[in-house]
């Protein structure tokens, strides 16, 4: 009879899938009588199957005679001795055995853990290692090995391992696996985030268990065990605002994360959140991992629906105000950002166009001479225009727009500045109602005839917009098509305040997803055909721009008059020039409070030594009065006097800053 333990250990062989060049790298290792000592280090998100991977890996090492030994770090002590004491049994037979001794894989697990040990493993608990047939395994959740490769010395005997989600094929493996079928279930389920096995395993259980469940439920409760299993990584209670402001953006720095809270980041807590598992690093800053993304968005919508809606409507005032000052060339990705945060707004079709994701490279500015080549094929591999027309009118109708009105047509470029997209939407005014008539009268002859109140008018009194062609580079691999018309259509959201926006179309899916925007249709055949199901879709832009719309599609009031927008940083700021009235005048504070250097000074000193008022706390006074009024102290100065550490210090300092913060707000409104 077989321990329990073998059973264990051949179900997990059975059940195992993916990683083959991960497992193909030790297993040539163990098969090389020469191999060199060796240290990998496997990091990932939590869930993504590094233990899972390092059990299999200490497997491999057991089948080949090889002595193997596993440490937990949550289970042993930080110090040297508690880590020696930690090692099993094998390990001390090993290291008292003569030469030659057989291999020995050393798998360390939760190394974060003991990461404190790490000057002492390398230098000396390694650094004593024979240099030939030791393999030190290590599974973190970032990479911890930076040390030891800025080091030349050990170089050349480190490999780090990002483990990544499982291929399209390896979810069907491990589906198979577990006699399990349904994968287009689990991908309406969870996504793109299929690929993360602990995702992947907690939707084949729910599938098992609450088979007659319905979907919404069982996306619920994977949603619910996923986002359990994230937070609890999050151990310090600063970085929990942060992460929540995270799963509405798409990406954020240091900055945007100030802004939308409303009080000071500080590098420290930064860096905390860049370390998190769950994290990526990207253009702008930092971004959650999709899985994550999509996990813990569900669970703040459920857990807390008054802060998931007041965080909501922050981040939407601070983007808005980003979006009116960034100039045209960088308008996309904020458009791209707010449009990302509405998602759960939008009906969830994606099958013509995704709104929410796109490539950071790609950005979309008029049209250039040298675009026509490009652009002519674009339209040529369209199957169906919005000015229905055989495909050769369309090109000579695209040669006349080039001619006569290129500043009408906007190109998706991607990173190399190639273009990749197009989009043609004219003004009806009377130059361009002629070029269209041209070519297709009775659109014309509808549009005139329609209740929207077009005209024949000067081009400065044109009221709508009408999609005239788009395109998309369907010769390449790289992006998607949903992407690429995605890209498009948040462009001409950002560019499209003061026009009724026009569109006809038959396709099912684009009047799918042109109603989830807020468009509204109506029957506009014009078509000889009579299955084309003609509609013309329209949007009214007139009396508001994209923010609007944006607020209007969340359902959020208008901004109240005279709220103070300033961060707890341009407060600090300000208190720092207190005395000085000149400089306390020109400050960001006494701006947004339309007051004067003097006024400001008496509004500040009055919250600072009159009655109190609540959010502000006694404690908060005191840290503000030693920091800032009578005379400016230093951060030592400060701690001393309140006989805390710098970094207490800190934390009452942000918070007292939040407070008064609020209480000025409060005070502006009312």
């Amino acid at each position: 009879m077989r321990s329990l333990s073998m059973a264990i250990t051949d179900e997990r062989i059975k059940l195992f899938v993916g990683r083959a060049q991960e497992c193909d790298f030790v297993q040539t290792w163990l098969n090389n009588p020469d191999a060199m000592t060796r240290i990998i280090a496997i990091t990932g998100m939590g869930g993504i199957g590094k233990s899972t991977l390092l059990i299999r890996l200490l497997q491999l090492a057991t089948g080949e005679n090889a002595v193997v030994t596993w440490v937990d770090g949550r289970t042993c002590y930080r110090t040297p001795k508690g880590f020696q004491e930690a090692l099993p049994q094998s390990y001390q037979s090993w290291s008292q055995l003569a030469l030659p001794r057989p291999k020995l894989v050393i798998g360390i697990d939760n190394f974060e853990e003991i990461h404190v040990l790490e000057g002492w493993l390398r230098e000396v608990f390694m650094g004593n290692m024979p240099d030939q047939g030791v393999l030190l395994i290590v599974a973190s959740r970032s990479n911890l090995m930076r040390t030891w490769l800025a080091d030349p010395g050990w170089q050349a005997y480190v490999d780090v391992w990002h483990l990544d989600t499982l291929s399209n094929s390896e979810v069907a493996d491990f589906m198979l696996r577990r006699s399990v079928n349904g994968a287009e279930q689990i991908n309406e389920l969870v996504g793109p985030a299929a690929g993360h096995p602990l995702a992947l395993a907690l939707t084949v259980d729910a599938i098992t268990r609450y088979r007659d469940e319905d979907p919404t439920r069982i996306r619920s409760l994977v949603a619910e065990a996923l986002s359990a299993r994230l937070i609890r990584e999050i151990t310090e209670e600063d970085l929990q605002p942060m992460v929540d402001v995270l799963t509405l953006v798409a990406e954020a720095n240091q900055d945007l994360l100030q802004r939308i809270l409303g009080r000071r980041v500080t590098v420290r807590q930064y860096h905390a959140l860049k370390q998190l598992s769950f994290m990526r690093r990207t253009r702008l800053g930092v971004g959650l991992h999709e899985l994550a993304q999509s996990a813990l968005f569900d669970d703040l919508r459920v857990r807390d629906p008054g802060g998931f809606s007041n965080m909501r409507e922050r981040t939407v005032r601070v983007l808005l105000k980003d979006l009116e000052a960034v100039p045209e060339i960088g308008r996309g990705a904020v458009v791209q950002q707010l449009l990302w945060i509405c998602r759960d707004v939008f009906s969830p079709p994606k099958a013509y166009a995704d709104l929410t994701m796109a490539s950071s490279e790609l950005r979309t500015t008029g049209f250039e001479p040298n675009d026509a080549p490009a652009v002519r094929q674009f339209v040529r591999d369209w199957q169906r225009q919005s000015l229905p027309l055989a495909v050769e009118q369309s090109l000579l109708l695209l040669d006349e727009v080039i001619e006569h009105f290129s500043s009408s047509i906007r190109v998706t470029r991607d990173g190399a500045g190639a273009p990749q997209a197009m989009f043609c939407g004219l003004p009806l005014y009377d130059q361009t109602l002629a070029l269209i008539e041209k070519y297709h009268p009775q659109v014309v002859q509808r549009l005139l005839a329609s209740e929207l109140g077009i005209t024949r008018c000067p081009q400065q009194e044109a009221i709508a917009s009408y999609t005239v062609m788009v395109g998309v580079n369907q010769r390449q691999s790289t992006y998607s098509t949903q992407e690429l018309v995605g890209a498009m259509a948040r462009d001409q959201f950002s560019l499209s305040a003061g026009l009724i926006v026009l569109v006809l179309i038959t396709h099912p899916d684009l009047k799918d997803f042109l109603r989830s925007l807020g468009f509204v249709s109506q029957p506009f055949h014009i078509s000889c055909e009579q299955d084309t199901h003609e509609e013309l879709f329209t949007l009214d832009m007139r009396h508001q721009h994209f923010g609007d719309w944006v607020t209007h599609l969340l359902g959020l009031s208008q901004p109240q008059v005279g709220m103070p927008d300033f961060t707890v940083n341009d407060l600090q700021d300000a208190l720092s020039v207190l005395h000085d009235r000149p400089k306390l005048s020109q400050s960001l504070v006494a701006l947004h409070m339309g007051l004067d250097g003097s006024k400001l000074a008496d509004r500040l000193i009055q919250e600072l030594d009159g009655p109190p008022k609540a959010p502000l706390t006694p404690r908060d006074r005191e840290v503000l009065r030693l920091s800032f009024y009578p005379y400016r102290s230093s951060a030592t100065e400060c701690a001393q006097a309140l006989h805390v550490s710098r970094a207490t210090y800190y934390r009452y300092l942000n918070e007292a800053l939040t407070h008064l913060s609020q209480c000025l707000q409060h005070n502006v409104i009312d």
